[in-house]
């Protein structure tokens, strides 16, 4: 899922590279802004806000922390910044992601764009997704499955045989 801002003085995207994810498992996150060729330069700052139960594993561009990572820069007309920060899901359940683009043009700090972008992401426990390989194929299916029925008679089969040379010596 891409969350896009659609303005005309500016090209702003914040997507996840997975939004489905096993908990322990990092979650890439791109942040892209582009200052159009027909603007002056765009000064912009960017906040991402990872909510609780997740954590900040790596970013490439923040000033500070403490559950917000900000960057500050300027783009030069037809210029663009890539901003990555790869995040853990340290629990259960479906969180969402919140990215604020603040930006203006030139000097004029009057007119400012403030937007809020929100990237849902699911995560499930990664201990039961190992045990639903086969969907729809439960303990109870296995007895009625034609492999366990030849398997059970090689078994019985070995132990037969295992059988038989014990009571010949």
């Amino acid at each position: 899922m891409q969350n896009k801002v659609k303005e005309d003085f500016a090209s702003v995207n914040f997507y996840g590279e997975k939004t489905n994810v096993t908990m322990g498992e990092d979650i890439m996150l791109k942040f892209f802004v582009v200052n159009l060729i027909n603007n002056t330069i765009m000064h912009a700052q960017v906040i991402i806000i990872p909510p609780s139960g997740m954590s900040v594993n790596f970013s490439e561009f923040s000033e500070f922390g403490a559950g917000q990572y900000d960057a500050k820069f300027a783009l030069d007309p037809g210029q663009g910044r890539d901003i990555e920060v790869k995040i853990k899901a340290n629990q259960i359940g479906d969180l969402d992601i919140q990215a604020r683009v603040v930006h203006y043009f030139g000097e004029n700090k009057i007119d400012v764009h403030d937007s809020l972008l929100n990237l849902p992401i699911h995560i499930s426990d990664n201990t039961t997704e190992s045990l639903h390989l086969i969907p729809n194929f439960g303990i109870a299916d296995l007895f009625h499955h034609p492999l366990f029925s030849i398997a059970c008679g090689i078994i019985a089969i070995v132990i037969g045989g295992f059988i038989r040379l014990k009571i010949q010596k």
